[in-house]
């Protein structure tokens, strides 16, 4: 009896490990963000990793939000990804960003990024803060998941997004905390996340009352159901 039940453990042990395999992600998108950040030009707001399973991923541009606590806060310019914080923009020419308020907007590759199967590559999403940005002024920084594009050998694959707090997320999200010498003023209005409608409920007030209650202070946040085309 005691042979017959191992054997029945080991096997829905290895139904469950093929099962695990099964559900992978091709292509697994997560996002950080330093502590503080100071104004000037090309400064790091945040980091996007992206990291593939088992076969190689071609991404031609990534989908990118920005949401600031303070809704008249000046636009950020000159928004580039680059493979390092220093590193030449993988945006050019008729790819590079105009100026950024809070909005959705569309990075395009110069050239199609290839991520190599079980590696991690990480871009340096880097902007030029203006100096009247309020002090201690909340930049989120996020990626629609469900909107990412990516392929292996012409084929769609599946995307996940991933947040240390949230776990699987249609939208990893992290802060940054903008030093300046501007002081600080009182926000004009609700903070609003690009992306979902600024009705007073949803998803925006869930994120900026967190971020309220984290005192702004955090790296990651936000828990949305994951979607993903087939």
């Amino acid at each position: 009896m005691k042979t017959l039940k191992i054997t029945a453990i080991a096997a829905l042990l290895a139904v469950a490990g093929v099962a695990a395999a099964q559900t992978q992600p091709d292509l697994a998108i997560s996002v950080a963000a330093p502590a503080s950040v100071s104004t000037g030009a090309d400064r790091t707001i945040a980091t996007i990793g992206l990291n593939a399973g088992a076969r190689d991923v071609t991404l031609e541009s990534l989908p990118i939000s920005l949401g600031y606590s303070n809704s008249q806060v000046a636009p950020f310019s000159n928004c580039a990804l680059r493979n390092t914080a220093g590193g030449a923009a993988l945006n050019t020419g008729a790819n590079a960003l105009g100026a950024q308020g809070s909005n959705d907007f569309t990075v395009t590759f110069d050239d199609p990024m290839v991520i190599e199967a079980d590696t991690t590559e990480v871009l340096y999403l880097t902007c030029t803060i203006p100096a009247t940005v309020p002090n201690e002024n909340a930049v989120a920084t996020s990626i629609f998941v469900s909107r990412v594009e990516a392929t292996s050998n012409g084929s769609d694959v599946t995307v996940e997004g991933r947040d240390p707090q949230a776990g699987t997320t249609n939208r990893p999200v992290a802060t940054a905390i903008i030093s300046s010498a501007t002081p600080s003023v009182p926000g004009t209005g609700t903070p609003t996340t690009p992306g979902v409608p600024n009705t007073g409920a949803g998803d925006s007030m869930v994120l900026w009352t967190l971020l309220a209650a984290l005192g702004l202070a955090v790296t990651g946040a936000g828990a949305y159901a994951l979607t993903r085309r087939a």
